[in-house]
């Protein structure tokens, strides 16, 4: 196949970039081990969604429209920023609450419900407009211009399937027992360093970093 090669390298580096810790990877294991492995894997399934949608945009040009308008770049970028925040501020104030961590994961799970994981996945994805630059960068330089939309559309295909399973496999790795007594030994101090690390990505994000 003339453009397998390409879509390998593409894939390659998309694997190397994934596996790096940041806040999809924060976010996904945060649920997992907060609620429930469902959790953690409907997060992960939002996370792939937002995947989809800023490489898809990147195929389509819309990418580069937004990096074009710096008000709408900055706009979503500002509105990520503050979301980080704000869901690393909630981290805390649950770490600080005794009621918090006598709540069973399956109640969490039916009170929140995996709609609510799922989202969270998918507006911690979209927060960072940087992923549209990156992924225009990526498939201008390693994906021909010649490549038919076929092509591009199956690489974005492989780049979510990648995401999915990465995230998923961290949320039941995380979730498995004898990791999940470790979270409930020092649920408190990790939720405070989940909840501080968000915040540090968010404000990392509102200053352009």
């Amino acid at each position: 196949m003339e453009f397998l090669p390409n879509i390998l390298t593409v894939l390659g580096v998309w694997a190397v970039v994934v596996m790096s810790p940041g806040p999809n990877f924060l976010a996904t294991t945060h649920h997992a081990l907060s609620r429930s492995r469902a959790s953690g894997v409907a997060c992960a399934m939002g996370v792939a969604v937002g995947t989809a949608v800023w490489a898809a945009s990147a195929v389509f040009g819309i990418a580069l429209v937004l990096e074009k308008a710096s008000w709408a770049y900055d706009t979503v970028r500002i509105a990520g920023a503050l979301y980080l925040i704000f869901f690393g501020a909630k981290a805390l104030f649950r770490s600080s609450s005794s009621a918090a961590s006598s709540i069973p994961p399956e109640q969490k799970e039916r009170a929140g419900g995996l709609l609510r994981s799922f989202r969270t996945g998918v507006l911690v994805d979209l927060s960072n407009p940087k992923a549209a630059t990156f992924f225009t960068s990526l498939f201008v330089v390693m994906l021909p211009a010649e490549a038919p939309l076929w092509i591009n559309l199956a690489t974005v295909a492989a780049v979510v399937a990648i995401s999915a399973a990465w995230y998923a496999l961290a949320a039941f790795i995380v979730s498995m027992p004898p990791v999940a007594r470790i979270y409930r030994r020092a649920q408190g101090w990790i939720d405070r360093l989940s909840g501080g690390l968000f915040i540090f990505f968010g404000g990392r994000l509102l200053l352009g970093r």
